[in-house]
């Protein structure tokens, strides 16, 4: 919170934004966060009720705001790109192509999904699709992680299936890989991967890779365990 917070005052002090903040029982240790940053909007809840329906949660807090950044707790602005007006860029992108979804400012396996060759907006922005690709799980153009949507998009998509518990976000990412795509910026000169086009890091653990069902949730799904 603090990097990205310093990342709009001091390098993109000219865009409007609030800080919306939802967390699933963390403890005590909350209070001393809020007291710190300024948010605008928060909602604590006492149980865990799992990240599909922390992400609804937030994504209700934002519904008057045309754009939406997603950035789970285990991403952090990065440093070496901390001057870099991505969030400008990104917005530019989004208001020149109506099939992009959203901007992706995380680091991400570039071979899952189906990319364009490089584009360029009105403004000079270059940027490229990030697409599902076909036969694929379905990942491409959605991402919990960092980055930023139209909330229009979201809102014709619809919430994300709270039954499909940890499963949500690919069965959610197939759904709006049917339709857009996601995008990336080239941020530096001369870069092809989002290895180095990237505004945020992952700095917590990888998935395991096997899907369960969110706490406070019942079996529902044939199939799903």
């Amino acid at each position: 919170v603090k990097a990205l917070i310093t990342h709009f005052e001091y390098h993109e002090p000219d865009i409007p934004y609030e800080v919306a903040w939802v967390d699933n029982d963390s403890g005590q240790d909350v209070f001393e966060v809020y007291q710190e940053f300024q948010f605008e909007r928060v909602t604590f809840f006492r149980l865990n009720y799992g990240a599909t329906h922390g992400i609804n949660s937030l994504l209700n807090l934002c519904e008057r705001s045309p754009y939406v950044m997603t950035m789970e707790e285990d991403w952090e602005w990065r440093q070496d790109n901390m001057a870099v007006p991505a969030v400008s860029m990104a917005i530019k992108v989004l208001r020149h192509d109506d099939f992009v979804a959203g901007v992706l400012f995380r680091e991400e396996l570039d071979y899952k999904a189906d990319l364009s060759d490089w584009k360029q907006t009105i403004d000079g922005v270059e940027y490229r699709r990030h697409c599902m690709k076909p036969g694929s799980m379905g990942w491409g153009a959605w991402t919990n992680g960092a980055a930023i949507w139209k909330r229009e998009v979201l809102d014709e998509i619809g919430k994300q299936d709270e039954r499909w518990g940890d499963g949500a976000e690919l069965e959610y990412a197939q759904r709006v890989g049917a339709k857009f795509c996601a995008a990336q910026v080239r941020l530096n000169e001369g870069c092809e991967t989002t290895a180095c086009n990237s505004a945020a890091k992952h700095i917590g653990e990888s998935a395991p890779g096997k899907l369960e069902r969110s706490p406070g949730w019942e079996r529902h799904l044939d199939g799903f365990t």
